[in-house]
């Protein structure tokens, strides 16, 4: 069960997208409230079925590890939030991309000691002791197969390779 509502204003860059606060049901019964962000609008693909595809002209945002880990703190301190879901498009390059996620989680565990739980989107094409660091870091993790096959991906997202995809996983 998922219900989707705006989240109270905050502290975010200005910028910034809209938050949202998601509110998911744990396995245990409780309401966990999540907040939703991407850490990156930019993206070097130029994936058919995305909307946020190179060729499509959304408005486009970017946030700093510093700027998001300033956010969620600022939400779980107002009591607003249990918890961080983050993605993101493939800013610059995978590698890049999946730096900066880690750096969210890492700042948040290290240096604010939050102890709340981090849901951390994993960039398939980044280097896998990046994918491995998340881990360490994230409560979870979760790898997006956009596609069922290299044919069908090729015809929709051309250089996305589907065996980067299952290595991730």
């Amino acid at each position: 069960v998922v219900r989707w509502r705006r989240a109270l204003p905050t502290l975010q860059a200005a910028d910034a997208p809209p938050t949202l606060i998601q509110e998911s049901v744990a396995a245990d019964g409780r309401t966990v409230r999540l907040l939703r962000l991407l850490l990156s609008s930019h993206c070097v693909h130029d994936c058919a079925y995305c909307p946020l595809r190179r060729s499509a002209d959304p408005a486009r945002a970017r946030l700093s590890a510093r700027e998001v880990v300033r956010v969620v703190m600022d939400h779980h301190r107002r009591g607003l939030i249990d918890g961080l879901f983050l993605s993101s498009a493939v800013d610059r390059d995978a590698d890049h991309t999946m730096t900066e996620l880690v750096a969210v989680a890492r700042t948040l565990r290290l240096e604010q000691h939050y102890l709340g739980y981090v849901h951390l989107k994993i960039v398939p094409e980044a280097d896998p002791q990046l994918v491995d660091e998340a881990a360490r870091w994230a409560d979870r993790v979760s790898v997006n197969v956009e596609l069922p096959s290299q044919r069908r991906l090729d015809a929709l997202a051309p250089g996305r390779r589907l065996v980067t995809m299952q290595r991730a996983m």
